[in-house]
């Protein structure tokens, strides 16, 4: 099977990877050198850039927030079990969808 790659384009022109089959998210930089990786995923599903330089992964059963400086924040939403795929909406609240109850849901936004 073909592995899935989830990626997003920061304000400043470098680019988050997540490779779910590799449990990681990478950060390259605009000229597209390898600059790190991001925590550590069971499951990286999705991720988006949000306002002021952060950085949303959705990760199984729960969301990350990674600050400008690095500084994670997890968020555990009720329900958030079977989602993938994350964006932000015009307001900042982040979108994903649950596949298990087929819906989507918004959580935000997150300041």
């Amino acid at each position: 099977p073909q592995h899935s790659t989830r990626l997003a384009i920061l304000p400043n022109g470098k680019v988050v990877v997540a490779l779910p089959h590799k449990h990681v998210v990478l950060l390259f930089n605009k000229e597209g050198k390898a600059k790190g990786h991001l925590g550590s995923f069971e499951n990286p599903h999705g991720v988006s850039a949000l306002e002021g330089g952060k950085v949303a992964v959705l990760d199984d059963e729960r969301i990350v927030v990674f600050s400008k400086s690095g500084e994670e924040h997890e968020f555990v939403p009720q329900g958030l079990n079977t989602a993938t795929g994350l964006c932000v909406d015009g307001e900042g609240a982040l979108v994903t969808i649950n596949r298990y109850r087929s819906e989507f849901s918004l959580w935000g936004p997150l300041n």
